[in-house]
């Protein structure tokens, strides 16, 4: 297929027109692909057949974006106007659809003499193979679009378009954990080309080259030229956020405080004062309350995640999302387990299980072990339920916690009636709530304690008496090619290509009062 050249000059002013924008304003506008078609516009350089789709296939869908200024009334920037000009504005739109068309019919002819002659040659397959692959990827391509762009909120549409990657003054990674993830990536890249090139190469200009400039900011104030450095806030709070939908002691919903310090006291009252009746001209009987402090102390979360060097240089979508999966999923799976039922040992937290109050802690009361009846189960809990409530907490946002086995315990007993109704299975059907409450199934929880190693345990906290401090900077350290041990075998980064990744954070968990969660323990109840 002939090489496209013949574009409007007005589609190259726009397209400087764009870049000029982007280097005056120092824009976060775009990713690399829009802006390395700018600069092709821009110098008048001719354009691939498939480069020609793209190209239409952005302007298409991202015209509804397009406002025609680049700053709106409030002075923030518009990308959906910058680069919309930076693909060739208005003018290129319909002479790209026009040569779209054109080549769709000269494929259509290619293949038809093709089939005439019962054989098709090497460039006829090859356009017919890129138009089947740009089809089928297209629907890939929108989804991760929207994917990428869900946490925003278009303009009012125009016309009938779908999500585009490009606009807002925002990048599309914000607020989905791919900022955090392009932080890292971008060190690891700068570290691996620093080997191969013999130079040192920053991880700033690593990202200004993908075109992730708020990443590229970012590296520049926090980047250290050995050991690690701290993540930016902004996508430290990305992967906080993203943690919370994994780890469900912070998806239940506990009081978050910084840290800034490392530590934070607190001080609670643990006896209040007296007050008695007296007759006159009688000594008033003196009482103090007495106080006591709660104290958060950082702890350290180390998590290490080994990263095939092809998803490093791998700079799509999925790749970086595959990549931040990875990392959430070990932190959030250790983090878990220590807020529910760490012992403080070794520098991990004490966990809620060794927070609550011993009179809180004790073993299950129903008769039929192992199988309890439906009457023993709701007996149960309305005990934890009044544990709390005589020990005037609050019960502002009380929850439960249980392992799955528990949970389908209660679901499955049979209820009285005919047909064995169960009504705290319908409640936690349709609900999501046990006896009122929210309830969490997590296997953080274990089903084998015990001396027969068949026990499990039942929590309910109220969640707004459950404090976690924070040290929301996270901290990044890459070791290109490097080793690491694997349940005490130590892997080679070099034959493996891969790349080790550490991610520090800090943080702790404590109870405003201790009083304020019970454990019901040695539960046999199974399914």
């Amino acid at each position: 297929m002939p090489l496209s050249r013949d574009y409007p000059e007005s589609a190259s002013e726009a397209a400087r027109k764009a870049l000029k924008h982007k280097e005056e304003n120092d824009s976060e506008c775009g990713t690399r692909v829009g802006w390395f078609r700018a600069k092709q516009l821009a110098s008048r350089e001719p354009l691939e057949p498939e480069e020609v789709r793209r190209t239409y296939s952005f302007l298409s869908r991202s015209q509804v974006y397009n406002t025609g200024k680049y700053f709106d009334d409030d002075g923030n920037e518009v990308c959906g106007s910058v680069m919309f000009d930076a693909w060739g504005g208005e003018s290129m739109l319909p002479w790209a659809k026009k040569r779209v068309e054109e080549l769709n019919e000269e494929e259509e002819k290619h293949l038809t003499r093709s089939k005439g002659n019962e054989t098709m040659s090497d460039s006829g397959i090859d356009a017919v193979v890129a138009k089947a692959v740009a089809d089928a990827m297209k629907p890939l391509e929108e989804q991760l679009s929207k994917k990428a762009t869900s946490n925003f909120t278009p303009p009012p549409a125009k016309a009938e378009a779908t999500s585009t990657i490009e606009f807002h003054g925002k990048e599309a990674s914000e607020g989905t954990g791919l900022g955090f993830i392009r932080f890292a990536k971008a060190k690891a890249t700068a570290a691996l080309r620093s080997q191969k090139e013999g130079r040192y190469v920053s991880a700033s200009e690593v990202a200004k080259g993908w075109g992730y400039n708020s990443v590229a900011k970012a590296l520049n104030q926090n980047d250290f030229d050995n050991g690690g450095s701290l993540v930016h806030q902004q996508f430290a709070s990305e992967m906080i956020e993203l943690l919370r939908n994994k780890a469900v002691v912070r998806k239940a919903g506990p009081r978050v405080l910084p840290m800034s310090g490392g530590n934070l006291t607190i001080d609670r009252q643990s006896a209040a004062a007296t007050a008695y009746y007296g007759q006159e001209s009688t000594a008033i009987t003196p009482s103090d309350p007495s106080t006591e402090q709660i104290v958060l102390s950082e702890k350290k979360l180390t998590a290490l995640v080994a990263v095939s060097n092809d998803l490093i240089r791998n700079a799509s979508i999925s790749a970086e999302e595959f990549v931040r999966d990875d990392l959430l999923n070990v932190r959030a799976i250790r983090e878990d387990l220590a807020f529910l039922r760490g012992t403080g040992s070794v520098s991990e937290p004490t966990g809620l299980r060794n927070r609550i109050a011993s009179a809180h802690v004790y073993a299950e009361t129903v008769n039929s072990e192992g199988s309890p009846t439906f009457a023993e189960i709701k007996a149960e809990l309305d005990k934890a339920v009044s544990k709390l409530e005589l020990a005037n907490v609050p019960m502002i946002k009380p929850v439960w916690f249980m392992s799955p086995r528990t949970k389908l315990a209660i679901m499955r007993a049979s209820g009285p009636g005919a047909e064995g109704t169960n009504s705290l299975e319908r409640e936690m059907v349709e609900n999501a709530t046990l006896r009122g409450f929210p309830f969490y199934a997590t296997v953080q929880i274990p089903t084998n304690l015990g001396g027969d190693g068949d026990e499990s345990e039942l929590y309910l906290v109220d969640m707004s008496e459950v404090l976690i401090g924070d040290s929301l900077n996270l901290e990044v350290e890459v070791f290109p090619n490097g080793a690491w041990s694997n349940s005490g075998t130590i892997v080679s980064g070099i034959s493996n290509d891969q790349t080790v990744i550490r991610a520090l954070s800090k943080h702790d968990i404590n109870l405003r009062h201790t009083t304020a969660g019970v454990v019901v323990t040695e539960l046999s109840w199974a399914y």
